[in-house]
């Protein structure tokens, strides 16, 4: 080999070494996506209470118009109850859901749909409307802004407000 030969041999193998990585580079890198993937994750449980805390609300909607197309398709009067103690809700023949632990509610409904000091009503009709009122479902540990179920006391429409 001449000088020349070797020379540009040299510049080829040390740009190789240049290029790529080393193997311990590249575990490095993992080691701290890893790292910050857990802190991540732990960081997780507030954002899945908040979205418990939808869920919940969605459920209830769900279950109040299901109450008012049962009062509709039966031609009859139909109770959705709420105790906001237990944070139980069902329509008044059917069995109870509950809601998590976290959620603390309200409900503001007609005077004459309060059963007992821990529970209220509202009253669908065999038309759609209904006595009306609102439900507030908010998350009792971190105090974000809650979730508001409202039916509309003249068509029975039910909404959920964030």
């Amino acid at each position: 080999m001449t000088l020349v030969q070797m020379k540009r041999a040299d510049r080829v193998s040390s740009n190789r070494a240049i290029d790529g990585f080393t193997l311990f580079e590249l575990l490095l890198v993992l080691t701290i996506v890893a790292v910050l993937a857990s802190v991540a994750v732990v960081r997780m449980p507030s954002t899945s209470s908040s979205a418990q805390l939808k869920a919940g609300a969605r459920e209830v909607a769900a279950t109040l118009r299901l109450a008012r197309g049962q009062a509709v398709a039966e031609n009859r009067e139909i109770r959705f109850l709420l105790n906001v103690q237990k944070r139980l809700y069902r329509i008044e023949d059917r069995n109870s859901a509950q809601l998590p632990q976290h959620v603390k509610l309200s409900i503001y409904t007609a005077a004459s749909e309060l059963v007992r000091s821990d529970e209220g009503a509202i009253r669908f009709f065999s038309d759609g409307s209904s006595t009306g009122g609102r439900i507030n479902l908010q998350n009792s540990t971190n105090g974000e802004p809650g979730v508001t179920v409202a039916v509309d006391w003249y068509t029975g429409r039910v909404s959920v407000d964030q």
